[in-house]
């Protein structure tokens, strides 16, 4: 089977702020593929621009179909950009980690992820399973923040409508949130730009920074929840992070029960829990230890909607990306797309 596939790996130019370019990553991969008899059946793409790994890997899914398998040498907004540009063509995509944080990837390999090197002659021989995507739809007139051509510059634009009722839809892979957690990662965003060295400890940084900010972010919400009930209501959230996978920022842990295979969403709530309590939950928090918590609530959903109860726009992201909206919803895609497991 393997001779059959074609195969695209795309290596991210700003990918744990570029340090995978000055490692052995290539060398490896070509060393990989040509131990399988697969050197003639990969080719090897360096991102130079904004918007070209999406546009290299939808012209490579468009040509190669099912027998295509994307892989992507990045962060979440790496394999967010790769999800959306694969979504419907039957290629698949898998991930090497190699990102700044690597969240998506710690819940596909495990927090202690085996070595790069296995990873990579792994990867000739993949296995596929069909994985969840997020479907988010927005209102005319969201706000998203470019990030693309540099993290640390967050420059404001307005989509175009991609459906016929004026609304912008977008696929997500791992995490949507909105609250106190964007605030953390717009901060950590900032100082990964002025102090690149920093990396992924500049979210942790961005927590201290933000322990004065505030805490509570009003928020209708109508939830379908995977037995068939619904909820309906508003809540002053503190943070709300909707699970595909399990990890966001930098090994935070909202969601440890998390399986981007199962067909359903873990919508993980946090409430004000008073300044005494804040401090210890959020490193509860971080270890995934927080379920059980008065202040947490853990729903698993199928779609839903959150719009504002004040007159402030939701602050959120997805995969990181960050958008400015009154209001947006969800559904999760079971199986939408097809995943390249690697077996090691």
């Amino acid at each position: 089977m393997g001779r059959d596939l074609k195969f695209l790996i795309i290596i991210s130019g700003k990918a744990g702020q570029g340090r995978v370019l000055n490692s052995d990553l290539l060398d490896q991969v070509r060393a990989s593929f040509a131990a399988a008899g697969l050197s003639e059946n990969f080719e090897i793409l360096l991102t130079q621009h904004e918007g070209h790994l999406g546009e290299a890997v939808h012209s490579f899914a468009e040509a190669n179909g099912s027998n295509g398998v994307v892989y992507v040498a990045g962060g979440d907004g790496s394999l967010n950009e790769a999800a959306n540009a694969v979504y419907g063509t039957g290629c698949a995509f898998g991930a090497i980690p190699a990102g700044t944080a690597n969240d998506f990837v710690k819940t596909i390999f495990g927090e202690k992820r085996p070595p790069v090197e296995k990873i990579v002659n792994a990867m000739p021989r993949p296995e596929f399973k069909l994985i969840d995507l997020i479907k988010l739809t927005f209102p005319p007139g969201v706000c998203l923040y470019n990030q693309l051509c540099d993290p640390g510059k967050l420059t404001k634009y307005y989509p175009s409508s991609n459906s016929e009722d004026g609304t912008f839809s977008v696929l997500a892979l791992n995490v949507v949130s909105f609250g106190l957690d964007t605030l953390v990662l717009e901060k950590a965003y900032e100082l990964m730009s002025r102090h690149p060295k920093m990396g992924g400890n500049a979210y942790y940084l961005s927590v201290l920074n933000n322990l004065g900010s505030r805490k509570i972010y009003p928020t209708n919400f109508r939830l379908c929840l995977s037995d068939g009930y619904n909820l309906a209501g508003k809540k002053d959230y503190v943070t709300t992070a909707l699970c595909n996978g399990g990890f966001y920022g930098n090994g935070f842990n909202p969601a440890p029960m998390a399986d981007p295979f199962d067909g359903v969403l873990n919508l993980c709530e946090a409430t004000w829990m008073g300044a005494l309590r804040f401090i210890p939950l959020i490193l509860r928090y971080l270890k995934g230890k927080h379920v059980g918590s008065h202040f947490i609530n853990i729903h698993d959903v199928i779609s839903g909607e959150f719009s504002k109860a004040t007159d402030d726009d939701i602050l959120g992201n997805y995969d990181g990306l960050i958008f400015r909206t009154p209001g947006f919803s969800f559904e999760v895609l079971p199986q939408a797309l097809p995943f390249a497991l690697l077996q090691i």
